[in-house]
């Protein structure tokens, strides 16, 4: 066998075990992406839920409701901290999107370029 042809189905085999394990690491990317945009989801419940629990404490201490049982410093903490819990939410969320479309953004190039 000529060497040059030896050499060419090397060189062809790399490259398509580069592909491959390429394709399989965009699983795994998909898969955690996934995973991330659920718990982005229930991170993103959890800084609302938070928020609407201060809503309330400061509906109640204005109205009078009951004794005050936070003060405006131990309010607003709880309301910053609620923030930074919404913010991460949101971060984790859109990086947990990029991942997804990252993953399947070859897919969309397909199916996109037959619908022409």
């Amino acid at each position: 066998m000529d060497p040059c042809v030896i050499y060419k189905n090397r060189i062809l085999k790399h490259i398509l075990s580069k592909v491959y394990f390429f394709s399989e690491l965009k699983k795994g990317i998909l898969l955690i992406g996934i995973i991330s945009v659920v718990l982005g989801v229930l991170a993103y419940q959890s800084a609302m839920e938070q928020i609407d629990e201060i809503m309330k404490i400061i509906r109640d201490s204005r109205a009078g409701a009951g004794q005050q049982r936070y003060s405006r410093e131990e309010i607003q903490l709880m309301n910053d901290d609620a923030e930074v819990t919404l913010m991460f939410a949101r971060g984790f969320l859109g990086f947990a999107v990029l991942m997804v479309f990252y993953s399947l953004y070859d897919d969309i190039v397909k199916i996109v370029r037959r619908g022409k």
